[in-house]
C-alpha cells in the first residue's frame, strides 16, 4: 500500500518544481553541517561496511553532495547526480573537485554497466507516476550483482490510518509514503533481489504519529545528537580532522527503539537478471 503527500504552494511552480524546491531546501541548508551529521547517521556506517575503496558509486539525486563529498575524503570512487541546478552551482563553487552534474534519475546520462554501487537517498517516492522508470535506470547503470542501496519514507499502520482519513489532494504532488511490502515488490519487480530491510529514525516517526507525545518529549529528554559543524568555509581544508572522526557511535538506544516506531525503510538489494 502507500499514501501520496501534496504541498500547497504559495507561488505558482513550473513542471520541474521538485528541482525548484529542493533549491530552496538546500540554500537554507549548511553544507558543513550536513557532512559532519554523517558521522552519528547509523545508515551511513552500515553502507561502510558493504563498499570497498574498489567500488564505482553513484548516488542518484546526491542533493547538496554531503554523501558524495564524505564519500570522496575517504578515497572512494564516487558520482553525484542531481535535478536541482542552483544547488549543484552551489557545490562547484565550494568543492570543484566533486564529481557532481545535473541529471535526470529517470534517465541518467551514463552507459550500461558502469557503476557496482547505487545509492538513493529518499529520491524514488517523489515520482507521481511511480519509481519503476528510475529503478529500471538503477538496474541499467549497475554491474552484475550491484548493490542497490536506498530509503523510503516508511508507511506504517498509524500512518496509514492517520493519513488516509484526512487524505487531501489539494497542491502539488509532493511524494508517496510506502509500506514494506509494496516498495519491496517494486524492487524485485525491476529485477533487484531484496536481501535486507532495516528501519530508522524513531524521532521523526514519533513526531508524525503520536504529535502529543513528541511534544512532550521535545520539551524534555528528546535533543538531536549532531557532531560539531567545521566552521571553517572550505571543508575541503579540513579533510584529515574528518577522517580522524571516522569512529562508529553505539547505535544500541537507537536500534531499540527503531523496533517501536521508525519513519525512514532502508532496502539493499542486488541486480539480477539482465
Amino acid at each position: 500500500m502507500k499514501i501520496a503527500q501534496y504541498l500547497i504552494l504559495n507561488n505558482k511552480k513550473t513542471d520541474s518544481f521538485q528541482g525548484e524546491l529542493w533549491d530552496d531546501i538546500w540554500n537554507k541548508t549548511s553544507f558543513e553541517k550536513l557532512v559532519n551529521q554523517l558521522t552519528v547517521n547509523p545508515i551511513y556506517w552500515r553502507l561502510k561496511k558493504l563498499i570497498n575503496k574498489s567500488d564505482s558509486i553513484l548516488e542518484a539525486g546526491c542533493g547538496f553532495g554531503q554523501w558524495v563529498y564524505r564519500l570522496k575524503s575517504q578515497d572512494y570512487k564516487v558520482t553525484g547526480v542531481d535535478i536541482a541546478k542552483n544547488t549543484i552551482e552551489r557545490i562547484h563553487k565550494l568543492e570543484p573537485d566533486l564529481d557532481i552534474s545535473f541529471g535526470d534519475v529517470e534517465e541518467l546520462p551514463f552507459k550500461n554497466e558502469k557503476f557496482s554501487v547505487y545509492l538513493s537517498f529518499g529520491v524514488i517516492e517523489h515520482f507521481e507516476s511511480g519509481p519503476e522508470k528510475v529503478l529500471s535506470e538503477a538496474h541499467r547503470v549497475l554491474k552484475g550483482d550491484g548493490l542497490l542501496f536506498l530509503t523510503i519514507p516508511y508507511l506504517n499502520l498509524p500512518r496509514f490510518i492517520n493519513l488516509g482519513i484526512a487524505k487531501k489532494k489539494d497542491g502539488i504532488f509532493y511524494q508517496y509514503l510506502y509500506s514494506e511490502g509494496e516498495i519491496v515488490k517494486k524492487i524485485e519487480k525491476s529485477g533487484f533481489k531484496v536481501t535486507r530491510t532495516v528501519h530508522y529514525d524513531f524521532l521523526s516517526a514519533v513526531k508524525r504519529d503520536f504529535p502529543l507525545i513528541w511534544k512532550l518529549l521535545s520539551k524534555t529528554v528528546v535533543r538531536r545528537v549532531e557532531a560539531t559543524p567545521v566552521k571553517n568555509k572550505k571543508i575541503a581544508k579540513h579533510r584529515k580532522s574528518i577522517l580522524e572522526s571516522e569512529k562508529e557511535p553505539n547505535f544500541f538506544i537507537q536500534e531499540m527503539l527503531y523496533k517501536i516506531d521508525s519513519y525512514i525503510l532502508l532496502i539493499e538489494a542486488r541486480k539480477v537478471g539482465k
